[in-house]
């Protein structure tokens, strides 16, 4: 049936699976506009992401986030990941196959271990190049 107007559900369940809600559908569900959702909203596809085009989720522009985001899981950045607080903590591993660039200072609690063996053969090409001055607190 094709509709000419608004459709308007006066039903006011709360939506507490796919089945028991005020609107269901036993189809997909296709919207060519906006969208707002006034509540929580809930996705239970379990497929792991992939890449950017398969996952439970998927965005074909960018994510704006207004507040906290919890990940449980992994996180892959394949382009620039830019952080503009001017405090950011992390208590878990952060990894990455590319350059590693701090803009401001960085502060380590725990050992820094780097494995590249290069041999230092002027100051800039080795395996730790410093532009500024060192300091030691202990033991060198």
């Amino acid at each position: 049936a094709v509709l000419g107007g608004r459709i308007s559900v006066q039903d006011t369940t709360t939506a507490s699976s796919v089945g028991d809600a005020s609107v269901t559908t036993s189809g997909g569900l296709g919207v060519s506009k906006d969208t707002f959702v006034g509540g929580q909203m809930s996705v239970l596809g379990t497929q792991e992401a992939a890449d950017s085009e398969t996952a439970a989720v998927t965005f074909a522009g960018g994510l704006g986030v207004a507040k906290n985001a919890v990940v449980d899981g992994n996180i892959t950045v394949s382009g620039a990941f830019i952080h503009r607080s001017s405090v950011f903590t992390t208590q878990a591993r952060v990894s990455t196959d590319q350059t590693l660039l701090v803009g401001s200072n960085a502060t380590i609690i725990g050992t820094l271990n780097v494995a590249d063996t290069t041999q230092a053969t002027a100051v800039d090409d080795a395996a730790v190049m410093i532009s500024g001055g060192l300091g030691v607190g202990l033991n060198t």
